[in-house]
């Protein structure tokens, strides 16, 4: 087995008066011979203020952070 953290679901927003990324951090399980996707996990549910200036963004930024469903949802949920 071999093992891949990467960051997806990645969105910009404001609040506060700063600029936010918002991302799931995941871990993905590969097979070692066939290289698939044998499982894949939620770490971790990140946000955190951006301390370079906004304007350096490509990526659009949202007016408000992103709300998963029920309050208990993953933030994939909520970008669907």
């Amino acid at each position: 087995m071999r093992f891949y953290i990467r960051a997806e679901y990645a969105q910009f927003h404001e609040a506060a008066g700063g600029v936010y990324r918002q991302y799931e951090v995941v871990r993905l399980t590969r097979d070692r011979p066939t290289g698939l996707v044998v499982s894949q996990e939620q770490i971790i549910e990140n946000k955190a203020q951006l301390v370079h200036d906004g304007h350096m963004i490509n990526a659009p930024i949202f007016d408000a952070q992103p709300q998963a469903e029920a309050g208990n949802g993953t933030l994939a949920q909520a970008m669907a």
